[in-house]
């Protein structure tokens, strides 16, 4: 996918994996710009951001405490997937209004 998609134009689900690269800092430079300039423009990606942002930041602080059972691990994978697809639906919601 070149860097001038346009993100709008991308599912929920390749959005957020286009996101998900940004933060992780595996897209080429002109990707990463055109992302940036993006999400300055976009609240609803912007909004997204913010959150995948401060579940990292929640799930590094988990990662220091005491080892949880693999089975709490793939729960709270789950809890994230649902709440960042809870977040991209609002989002496309409020950008249809």
């Amino acid at each position: 996918m070149g860097p001038d998609m346009k993100l709008e134009r991308l599912s929920c689900s390749k959005r957020l994996e286009r996101l998900c690269d940004y933060l992780d800092k595996e897209l080429p430079p002109a990707a990463r710009k055109a992302v940036a300039a993006h999400r300055r423009s976009c609240l609803p990606c912007a909004d997204i951001l913010a959150s995948l942002k401060r579940t990292i930041r929640l799930l590094k602080t988990l990662r220091n405490g005491p080892q949880a059972p693999a089975a709490a691990g793939r729960e709270r994978k789950a809890v994230l997937a649902e709440r960042i697809l809870s977040a991209s639906r609002a989002s496309n919601r409020r950008r249809k209004d």
